[in-house]
């Protein structure tokens, strides 16, 4: 365990769930009274090799079976590197495929989430084999990187489901937009692709401009809200009122540090972004 982990758990508690399914579960039945899906997620380290992905499979599949058992209508949300990206493609992409076989058996949703850009192909290459075969699985586009538009266009064929954030990894900057300014106007940007194409679209953001920006369009299809834990609780509260569907991740596990940093690291470049913007800086 790290010397810190203690010092960092009053910090963690605002944006995770806890460290067991239970304590998941029953902050999901929690979401549920207030109207709010929750969407699991389970933290943790990448595995290494076909055992260590069959062995999260498995888990996934409990918690599946966990989520259907209690009545919780909630969806899952999963890291590819969680079930040996890194190790070989095929070997995940068997591994995640039972996963959302089992889900969809219990009628649930599966989301895949978007890692660093140096995974970004290999994830819609394996989402797209995904959605041969099932209609119960999302991906998450990432606003920052420059190349989403274009990802967005391929996946439209093919009826995606797709959530959209603006991206926490640290990234060249070839590859991404790095100002305030440009990921929210590419991200505006890529709701009117989603509006206009009448696709599924799910919003990842906190930002109440993204969130007014996706109010004013149509979506005839589906649009959903996506936050996460500890953050714009009243906003989540406001639009279940007005009849939005809003889904809030239930983050949970033993391996959280990483996780927790990344949340904060979100806070404090949110915080940079508003002092550059009130000084005329964020260009």
């Amino acid at each position: 365990m790290c010397w810190y982990k203690p010092l960092l758990w009053p910090l963690a508690q605002h944006f995770i769930a806890g460290e067991t399914v239970a304590e998941a579960m029953a902050y999901g039945k929690k979401l549920r009274r207030k109207g709010i899906f929750p969407i699991f997620d389970v933290l943790g380290e990448s595995a290494g090799g076909k055992q260590e992905a069959v062995r999260i499979s498995q888990q996934y599949i409990q918690i599946l079976n966990e989520i259907s058992a209690s009545k919780i209508k909630g969806d899952i949300s999963l890291k590819l590197t969680a079930f040996a990206l890194d190790y070989d493609e095929e070997t995940c992409f068997r591994a995640v495929s039972r996963v959302v076989r089992h889900a969809h058996e219990l009628k649930i949703m599966v989301w895949i989430d978007m890692e660093s850009s140096s995974y970004t192909t290999q994830t819609l290459r394996i989402y797209r084999k995904l959605l041969q075969e099932y209609d119960n699985v999302g991906i998450c586009i990432q606003a920052y990187l420059k190349r989403a538009r274009k990802d967005i266009l391929s996946l439209l064929p093919d009826e995606p489901k797709i959530r959209i954030v603006k991206g926490a990894y640290p990234e060249k900057s070839e590859a991404v937009y790095t100002s305030h300014r440009q990921i929210n106007g590419h991200f505006k940007q890529l709701l009117r692709l989603m509006s206009e194409k009448d696709a599924w679209t799910a919003v990842g953001s906190h930002d109440m401009q993204i969130i007014s920006h996706a109010l004013s369009l149509p979506f005839p299809n589906h649009l959903e809200f996506q936050m996460l834990k500890g953050i714009r609780d009243d906003e989540k509260r406001l639009l279940v009122e007005h009849g939005y569907a809003v889904g809030e991740y239930v983050s949970f596990g033993e391996h959280w540090e990483k996780y927790v940093w990344r949340r904060v690291g979100e806070r404090l470049r949110n915080l940079k972004w508003i002092l550059l913007s009130v000084i005329g800086l964020d260009k």
